[in-house]
């Protein structure tokens, strides 16, 4: 769990300074600032009710960017009062771990979303069971170990932290009770069967991928197309990519088009506008992998926690009230910014927003009444 830990926080601060520049907290205050002034702009040029509904904007807007930055910088979390905040995370911990041993059950529900999210994209349904079921398998863990050298390990270390945080939100009290609540997790399965299905997942969409490398962009089928316009990925992202030579899995003979190949060999790496370029292109393509996979797979949303805590900090009084109202209402949450937002609001064609809407609330009830 250190470890874990150690890594989460380097991760997020080199994101953030690849993304915000040196200094993030300047960074954050110019973007609040262009929030109210763009905004600002647009209630000085429309009269009555739009002009009030603007000026709601202008203060709900700067302040929303503002409690999403603080809890991915981790501010969020600091607690007001320490004692009082571990008291409330050792009885929400007991709580939960009294209620998730049966989650397993109501996670039968994920096969919806992925069918959903595949179907979207193109990705064979058939294949991703297929191969969900292998992860699963007691008996072999040839399945696992594939993931992991095709690239996609850093969340099998945090299957549990993951699985548990869907329901939950993130702990981080490091007490007893917490280990008990991670054990629950581990030991009802929902931590394996959470891994595998987003590992399924990715793999199966590296593999189509794979695949489609001898087509250019206008050979691609429309759910792909649509795909790369959503994630920003043109032509010469993509011929890039498809130029490489598929990473050979020497044990089972599986190729894949691995995005971070086109980096190379670490040791050998040489700073440069050559490295930054296919270092973006890279992002691209695993942003857009990565995102998908929260679609097929729901966790939890940084948007969805960060407006139900509404700012408040661990041990205060609205911190309590808050996180303890939105305990185990995470993962439906999640849903609704996610799954509901993408039916919609996305830039998606009507007919595709429409079918996927109809798979998603048709599979999501069958699954749902099966769990």
């Amino acid at each position: 769990r250190m470890l874990s830990t150690a890594l989460g926080k380097t991760g997020r601060d080199i994101a953030l300074s690849r993304v915000l520049g040196p200094n993030p907290e300047a960074s954050a205050q110019y973007v609040e600032k262009l929030i109210a002034s763009e905004v600002g702009q647009t209630a000085l040029e429309t009269v009555g009710a739009k002009a009030a509904r603007s000026a709601a904007n202008l203060y709900g807007g700067a302040k929303r960017f503002r409690r999403n930055f603080d809890l991915v910088t981790g501010r969020l979390d600091q607690p007001d009062n320490s004692t009082i905040a571990a008291i409330d995370e050792t009885n929400r911990n007991v709580l939960q771990s009294a209620i998730l041993g049966g989650a397993i059950f109501s996670a039968f529900s994920d096969r919806a979303f992925t069918w959903a999210t595949a179907s979207l994209l193109g990705i064979p349904q058939g294949r991703v069971l297929a191969r969900f079921l292998k992860e699963l398998n007691p008996a072999s863990i040839a399945d696992q170990e594939l993931a992991l050298r095709a690239g996609f390990g850093a969340e099998d270390m945090l299957g549990t932290a993951i699985a548990q945080a869907r329901y939950t939100g993130e702990l981080l009290n490091p007490s007893v009770t917490r280990t008990i609540a991670d054990s629950v997790i581990r030991a009802s399965g929902l931590s394996r069967l959470t891994t595998a299905g987003r590992q399924s997942f990715q793999l199966e969409f590296l593999g189509l991928l794979t695949r489609l490398r001898d087509s250019g962009v206008e050979q691609l089928p429309n759910a792909m197309r649509q795909a790369f316009g959503q994630y920003g990925i043109n032509k010469a992202d993509w011929d890039m990519l498809r130029s490489l030579q598929p990473w050979r899995d020497e044990r089972s003979g599986a190729q894949f088009l691995r995005p971070h190949d086109l980096i190379g060999d670490p040791a050998e790496i040489e700073p440069g506008p050559l490295f930054d370029h296919r270092f973006e292109v890279t992002q691209k393509f695993m942003n857009m992998i990565n995102a998908e996979k929260e679609f097929a797979i729901p966790s939890v949303s940084s948007r969805a926690r960060a407006d139900a805590l509404m700012g408040s900090h661990p041990g205060s009084a609205g911190g309590v009230i808050t996180r303890n109202m939105a305990t185990l209402k995470s993962f439906s949450l999640t849903l609704m910014y996610m799954h509901l937002n993408r039916a919609l609001n996305s830039r998606l064609p009507g007919m595709t927003r429409a079918k996927f809407t109809a798979q998603l609330v048709i599979g999501s009830t069958i699954m749902g009444a099966l769990g």
